[in-house]
């Protein structure tokens, strides 16, 4: 994730408001001109770094996304079905 260059304290700061994430896996390594992401980044994650990191870019190697719903509906034989 493209940002800026973050100062020490601005890394513990970002730490401590996702240390919960952390916690559950989250990987942040910050370098210079942004952070470097890996492991489970759970929706609610998404939009604290969109608010803590304010991005420029992002960039993705691999990305799986799961979609978890109550009901399964039921398909007909015209639609289609895309997985991702």
């Amino acid at each position: 994730m493209d940002s800026k260059t973050y100062t020490p304290t601005e890394i513990v700061a970002i730490k401590n408001n996702l240390s919960l994430d952390i916690d559950l896996g989250l990987y942040l390594n910050f370098v210079d001109g942004g952070v470097i992401l890996s492991n489970k980044i759970y929706l609610d994650t998404l939009k604290k770094l969109d608010y803590l990191l304010n991005p420029k870019k992002i960039v993705t190697s691999k990305l799986q996304m799961y979609i978890v719903v109550n009901k399964i509906p039921k398909i007909s034989k015209n639609e289609i079905i895309i997985t991702l």
